[in-house]
């Protein structure tokens, strides 16, 4: 399943929670939010990792593959490669 919105949204998206987790967090500790708008905002941080996992693809392409180890992709060797 792909779900893909504009690239500006899924951009704006993915900053908010970069930059709002952290903020959540201080508000949180400091007692100026409770325990529903925390919850709220985890909710939407499980919003945009979703999106974000939809939007991967899991083919690897040939520019990449040198950037992964083999034993990671299944394949496993007595000593490690050069």
């Amino acid at each position: 399943m792909t779900l893909n919105p504009p690239a500006r949204l899924r951009a704006a998206l993915y900053i908010l929670t970069l930059v709002g987790t952290p903020v959540a967090a201080y508000l949180k500790a400091k007692g100026y939010i409770g325990d529903l708008e925390l919850t709220l905002w985890g909710a939407e941080v499980t919003v945009a990792s979703t999106i974000a996992a939809l939007n991967t693809s899991s083919a690897q392409s040939e520019d990449d593959a040198d950037l992964v180890p083999d034993v990671w992709v299944g394949e496993e060797h007595d000593e490690p490669q050069p």
